[in-house]
């Protein structure tokens, strides 16, 4: 999968590659704090200002349909554990019903 633009908004990323990739392979929330120095880091985004990041799974149905990334460009957030549970929360795809 390519990336849809240079802007992480939008992105494809492989599973594995970054903390996107990670989440959607494992399917479990992931925080990295000093995203810049995190050897696990996508270089597809090199040079973007990004220091903290919280990746958490988006599911339909039960099944995996994207990752939802917040990311902290100033440098002084880092994700908390109430964080991850709001984001969670918002990541759980319903049905609508009337």
């Amino acid at each position: 999968m390519k990336a849809l633009s240079p802007d992480p908004l939008g992105a494809e990323m492989e599973f594995g590659e970054g903390v996107a990739g990670r989440v959607a392979e494992s399917g479990e929330s992931l925080v990295i704090h000093n995203y810049p120095q995190w050897g696990g880091r996508s270089e597809r985004f090199a040079g973007k200002p990004v220091f903290n990041v919280l990746g958490v799974p988006m599911r339909w149905q039960g099944e995996l349909v994207g990752v939802l990334s917040l990311d902290d460009e100033v440098g002084g957030r880092h994700f908390t554990e109430r964080d991850i549970a709001l984001a969670e929360q918002f990541a759980r795809i319903e049905p609508f019903l009337p």
